[in-house]
Order: structure tokens, then C-alpha cells, then sequence
């Protein structure tokens, strides 16, 4: 049934019922009544208990469905009136072959709405470099101190019933990773605080409404740069004693002591100059390989201060 159809069963031929609106948009009523109160959208008409919009509003609604799934923002787009938004939409149109021209986003996914539904359709769209059923799961897991992996995200996808601002606050705190926050009650309040955070907030649960959303979201940061370089877990004393561990003629210390100061050369190079998902992706395996030869020396280490003891064992 179309909407004008709909019209006739109504007492103004030129009104329309909310659930015909939310059909017509393809919106949820919940999501009406959220505009609602959120950006003073209220309807051409209630009678009864019953909401009636005009077909001009219909058409407003529409244009700002189409433009908050492309990334911009609710708050503004409710001060435009239909014209201006009509302008924005000549402008801004996402062609229909953009889905498949985007390049694919690393995200890493928490929340178990979106962790049941993420499928296989979504690969070309999004590279899933790791999913979590809750955020407690994210944090018990470790993985706000994976920073390779952290680095390696371009782009963190957060379900939340309602907002929970500690857990946002808990994740800024160890990178600067975008986040998409799906979420379908945020106030304008809340969201221009979060849209401060370089948090983009998506009222719509449908993978393809949030693939549109993080397509244009991304397209809207600057380039991906690197902070500063992890910090070694080897301290100068450290690499002194692993310089003097040559006992073992097989594993000598001091060419392990080598190539970490070779690679944490390069790898501070990078973290300084990087600028592409390439350079920076490079970047982080380099962090890894580093990490890896303190591990090594790590184990020259232990066996060093242990064969330190079994002397002064002796010696007493």
C-alpha cells in the first residue's frame, strides 16, 4: 500500500499516520518519536492519540534518513529546512556503486546484537580484525593493551542499549581510534559531546545502514597517523646485561642487543613519519617483530641472572 493510499484512510486526505510515515522512510517508529523529542519535530497534527505528518515532512524525513546514513550530523540537518536539504543532497550523493568501490574498513566489532549478526556479507565492506559479545569480554580479554591490534583498527563498532559513557571514556583513554557507537538513544546533548570525541553515532541496527554510516564516516577523518612508538619493556640495564651474555656460542646477546636497536630505530622512524593505512600497517608489524626480539633477549635474560646466582651459590 503507497502513502497516498494511506491518506484516504485518515481524516485529512493530506495527512499521513506515523506507522505510514516510518514505512515510507524506512525508519521505526521508536526512531520517529526519538526525532521527536530530540529536534522539536513535531507532527502537522494530532487527533486522538494519533500522530499525522503533511507529505512535506515525509519528503524532509526522507532527505534526512538519506543524509544521517551517509554520515552527517542529526543536529544540523534538523536546523535545514527542505530546501537546504534538498541542495545538501544534490551535493553529497553517494553513488550506487560507492558500497563496492569503498576500500574495506578494519574494524573491530563488541557487542553481541552485532556479533550474532555479522556475516559473511559484510566482507568487501568491512576486514574484521576481531569481534567481542559484550565489552566486559573486550576489557577481560586484554585488548585495550593490544596496542598492534588497537593500531591495526581503523575503526571500533559499538552496540549499547542506551549510552554508557564510562565505557567510551575507558576506550579513549588507550587509543584514538574512531568509534561508531550503534545506539538508538542518544540526545542531541550527548551526541554533540561525542561527536567531540570523534564518536559517530547510528540509531540503525541493519548492517547496510551501518555500513553506509562508517563508509562516510571514515571518508571524513583526517589521515591515519601514528603516535609515538610503543615503549620497550627492556630497560638500559637490561640490554647491558643481554650485550655481556655470550657464554652460549650459539645465542650470543649482543647480536639480539643489535637488532632491537635497529629495529626500534626504524620502527621510531615510521611511528614519526607515517601517514597511509600502508605505512602505518608496516609500522605496527615492525612494533611486533621488536617485541618479539625483546621476548628473546628476555629469555637470554632469565638464563643470564640464573647462571649469576648458581655462581655465587658456589661461591659461598
Amino acid at each position: 500500500m503507497s502513502i497516498q493510499s494511506e491518506a484516504t484512510q485518515t481524516p485529512n486526505p493530506e495527512l499521513f499516520k506515523i506507522g505510514a510515515v516510518a514505512k515510507e522512510v524506512d525508519i521505526s517508529v521508536a526512531v520517529i518519536r526519538t526525532w521527536e523529542r530530540r529536534f522539536n519535530f513535531n507532527p502537522a497534527a494530532k487527533i486522538n492519540t494519533h500522530r499525522y505528518y503533511n507529505l512535506e515532512q515525509v519528503d524532509r524525513l526522507r532527505a534526512i534518513k538519506t543524509l544521517s546514513d551517509q554520515g552527517h550530523s542529526l543536529q544540523q540537518l534538523f536546523e535545514l529546512n527542505y530546501d537546504e536539504l534538498t541542495r545538501r543532497l544534490e551535493v553529497t550523493q553517494v553513488p550506487e556503486s560507492y558500497e563496492e568501490e569503498a576500500e574495506a574498513i578494519n574494524i573491530i566489532l563488541i557487542g553481541r546484537e552485532l556479533a550474532r549478526s555479522y556475516d559473511d556479507s559484510n566482507q568487501g565492506r568491512f576486514e574484521l580484525i576481531d569481534k567481542f559479545r559484550s565489552f566486559d569480554e573486550f576489557v577481560e580479554e586484554g585488548a585495550l593493551d593490544h596496542q598492534v591490534q588497537l593500531n591495526d583498527a581503523e575503526m571500533i563498532i559499538l552496540y549499547q542499549t542506551t549510552l554508557k559513557q564510562e565505557e567510551l571514556n575507558v576506550v579513549r583513554q588507550q587509543t584514538d581510534t574512531p568509534i561508531l557507537l550503534v545506539c538508538r538513544y542518544v540526545s542531541k546533548v550527548e551526541n554533540d559531546e561525542l561527536m567531540d570525541m570523534n564518536v559517530q553515532v547510528s540509531e540503525d541496527v541493519d548492517w547496510h545502514s551501518i555500513g553506509l554510516k562508517a563508509t562516510e564516516f571514515k571518508r571524513h577523518q583526517p589521515e591515519r597517523t601514528l603516535k609515538e612508538a610503543p615503549r620497550s619493556e627492556l630497560s638500559e640495564q637490561d640490554l647491558e646485561v643481554l650485550e655481556s651474555s655470550d657464554k652460549d656460542k650459539v645465542i650470543e646477546g649482543r647480536h639480539i642487543t643489535r637488532l632491537i636497536d635497529e629495529v626500534r630505530g626504524y620502527e621510531e622512524f615510521l611511528y614519526k613519519n607515517s601517514t597511509t593505512r600502508l605505512q602505518c600497517d608496516v609500522a605496527s608489524a615492525i612494533t611486533e617483530a621488536r617485541v618479539a626480539l625483546e621476548k628473546a633477549g628476555t629469555h637470554v635474560i632469565e638464563w643470564q641472572s640464573l647462571l649469576i646466582d648458581d655462581r655465587k651459590l658456589k661461591g659461598n
